[in-house]
């Protein structure tokens, strides 16, 4: 890659991925919209059940950026077999791990699901969905695998049409399988979870397709059985596992600010879910940019360029805040308006308008705090990353048991959290990218 650091060429890499992620956030509020015209307790279940959901497959995205770290490392070492090789062990590693999940969730979930959640109603219809829901995890997790060979080799246009054609016929699905359109039975709250597994199954074959018709498989010898090497797993698991780790923590602590949410009653979580969907569209830009900035830094750490690192995590910033700022900017004098795709309630629309408002001063310093922090794993530090994120956790938990035990917060207060949560990350993100010694990371 020539002037890897160049604000054009991380546009390039970043491109795809946003609109990948554009199209999953039009996914994620098209699902809220369909799930919300069923009424405000399905919306408040689809709140758990998504994050439950969300949860298990960040943890794999984990896995996958771990992996994605290697991989680039090795792209910029200019060693495509090496790629393969870590490619192929993750495979068979991973359908291990997806294997484990999927056995323990159809086994655990309706048990765990009932003790957790105190809404009989909701508990019922958060248990059926994620039964549902799980059989995507296997076309999700090789679908993130493969996304992150794409990233890690900087060739993420074909990500554009994955994503696309899956949300596309997500949204068709959706409409047909809750509502019982287009000759199809009506499956209510339900629907909405196999829509979801059809279209993963349906990505997964194209982005598999599109894998095959290059020869991938053999340029870069991906998935082959002999390169299964204890070796290569244990330097995986290295790098990875800090990550799902991390995943893990960061998607359970907001399950359980969901949890705790729940228990402020019905309208809190419907409110909540709402937000979730906005703040996850005000981060669209962030991600695109972060994943970037991730597989450069690693790419430059195996051209041993350490002096460009800090360069190209300003200008990642800068696209990032300018990005996010635009679709606040954009957005705020449309709430009201925005909100009512969600329900035609106008006391809920009254009720969630303080707390989208809150959410996006939070995103704003996400646009800063997110890229730092993928800057830090992918100089392979993800053992750091990893401890920082959890300090930040554990200060983000603490502060919401504050809120609600001892000072009886409101729906608005809790969500001010995420303003913290991305100040926090920010400051020490960058004070390690100053003052800690990651240039001398082996990968």
């Amino acid at each position: 890659m020539k002037d890897e650091i160049s604000y054009g060429n991380i546009w390039r890499i970043a491109y795809p991925i946003i609109i990948g992620s554009v199209s999953q956030t039009i996914l994620n509020i098209t699902d809220t919209v369909f799930v919300g015209r069923l009424g405000e307790l399905e919306l408040a279940a689809g709140a758990l059940g998504v994050l439950i959901y969300l949860t298990i497959i960040m943890v794999i995205n984990g896995f996958t950026i771990g992996n994605q770290i290697i991989m680039a490392r090795r792209f910029g070492e200019d060693r495509p077999n090496e790629i393969g090789r870590t490619f192929s062990n993750a495979f068979f590693l991973l359908f291990a791990i997806v294997t484990v999940v999927f056995v323990s969730i159809k086994m655990a979930a309706p048990s765990l699901i009932t003790n957790l959640v105190s809404n009989h109603d909701i508990a019922t219809l958060v248990g059926d969905f994620v039964q549902v829901r799980i059989w995507g995890l296997f076309f999700a997790a090789f679908m993130l695998l493969f996304r992150a060979f794409y990233v890690a080799t900087a060739n993420t246009k074909v990500l554009i049409a994955v994503t696309s054609t899956t949300v596309g016929l997500n949204i068709i699905l959706n409409y047909a399988l809750i509502f019982g359109k287009l000759g199809l039975p009506a499956y209510g709250f339900v629907g909405a979870a196999m829509a979801s597994v059809i279209s993963e199954l349906v990505g997964f074959i194209i982005i598999l397709g599109f894998t095959i018709y290059n020869r991938y498989f053999t340029k870069f010898s991906l998935v082959k059985l002999r390169y299964f090497k204890s070796k290569i797993v244990g330097e995986i698991l290295k790098i990875a596992s800090p990550m799902m780790l991390q995943h893990l923590i960061s998607f359970s602590a907001w399950f359980v600010i969901f949890l705790i949410i729940e228990r402020m009653g019905e309208r809190s979580l419907a409110i909540s879910n709402i937000v979730r969907s906005l703040y996850i569209t005000m981060m669209v830009p962030i991600w695109g940019f972060a994943e970037a900035t991730n597989s450069l830094v690693s790419f430059l750490m195996g051209e041993k360029r350490f002096e460009r690192v800090p360069i190209l995590v300003r200008r990642s910033m800068l696209l990032s805040f300018s990005g996010v700022f635009l679709i606040v900017c954009l957005s705020y004098p449309f709430l009201h308006q925005i909100i009512g795709f969600y329900t035609t309630d106008a006391n809920l629309i009254a009720a969630t308008l303080p707390v989208v408002k809150v959410v996006m001063l939070g995103s704003i310093i996400m646009s800063l705090g997110f890229i730092a922090f993928m800057a830090i794993s992918g100089t392979g530090n993800t053992l750091i990353a990893f401890g920082l994120e959890f300090s930040d956790i554990a200060l983000y938990i603490v502060l919401a048991y504050i809120l609600t035990v001892h000072l009886n917060a409101n729906v608005t207060t809790m969500w001010f959290i995420e303003t913290f949560y991305s100040g926090y990350m920010l400051i020490v993100c960058l004070l390690y990218l100053r003052f800690g010694k990651w240039r001398e990371k082996i990968v």
